[in-house]
């Protein structure tokens, strides 16, 4: 994937949100001249993103979309994802139903291997870190 800004949609976790409009007005503060830009999309799978900003001092700032939930197997999976393959579990619906959906709001969704492997995760106790969260 070339790293460039993106202009479609994207689900957004606030909190994440929060955080990383915390971090541009603490570096605001030492650098008042500074001029925060969003600057590229450096990653996406599914439905996360992380999001590269660069002040005009250089410092750069990255904002992931959604929380990691680690602790599941060797691999992290993003909480959004899971979240998403667990709603279409619910419904009864597949990989199709969650392309469907997020089609019609413009957001980009996992391949078909990735929600297997979610959907396997989810099936084996993932379900359980999903419901604290």
């Amino acid at each position: 994937m070339t790293a460039t800004i993106t202009t479609e949609n994207r689900t957004v976790n606030l909190g994440n949100l929060i955080k990383y409009t915390e971090a541009v007005s603490k570096h605001s503060r030492f650098y008042t001249s500074g001029v925060v830009n969003l600057v590229k999309e450096t990653k996406h799978d599914g439905l996360a993103s992380v999001l590269s900003a660069k002040c005009s001092c250089s410092h750069k700032i990255t904002f992931p979309t959604s929380n990691k939930l680690s602790g599941l197997s060797r691999r992290d999976y993003w909480e959004c994802n899971l979240t998403a393959v667990w709603g279409q579990m619910s419904l009864r619906g597949g990989h199709s139903n969650l392309q469907k959906t997020m089609s019609a709001l413009g957001v980009p969704v996992m391949t078909k291997r990735s929600f297997i492997a979610s959907e396997k995760k989810l099936v084996n106790g993932g379900w359980k870190s999903c419901r604290n969260q």
